[in-house]
């Protein structure tokens, strides 16, 4: 993917929503072992999805990664934040989106 480029998220943008999520994840699990992030399979616990994880500076932090049109807005970040917080006092998370246009005014005011 890194001769593709802007060629590979095009090529993603074709694919089926669910298929093209699972894409993405994929993607973002090979970036984070090119920076040796030590990266995690998604899985899931109780009935949620967690996208994968990596390590940096000793820390593991969770992924939530997203593809969707719409901008993220803030009810999908508190919605991660409290994934997060009803996990170990420690968990710490990371929130990924990608998106074909920029953030709402509203997300981060």
């Amino acid at each position: 993917w890194w001769g593709r480029g802007r060629d590979f998220f095009q090529d993603l943008a074709s694919l089926a929503p669910q298929e093209r999520g699972y894409a993405f994840e994929n993607f973002l699990q090979e970036l984070f072992t090119a920076f040796q992030l030590n990266p995690r399979s998604p899985f899931r616990i109780l009935g949620e999805q967690i996208d994968g994880s990596l390590e940096l500076d000793k820390e593991i932090y969770l992924i939530e990664a997203k593809w969707q049109n719409a901008p993220v807005d803030q009810k999908e970040l508190y919605a991660f934040a409290g994934k997060i917080s009803g996990k170990a006092i420690w968990s710490r998370g990371i929130f990924i989106s990608y998106s074909w246009e920029f953030a709402s005014p509203t997300t981060f005011s």
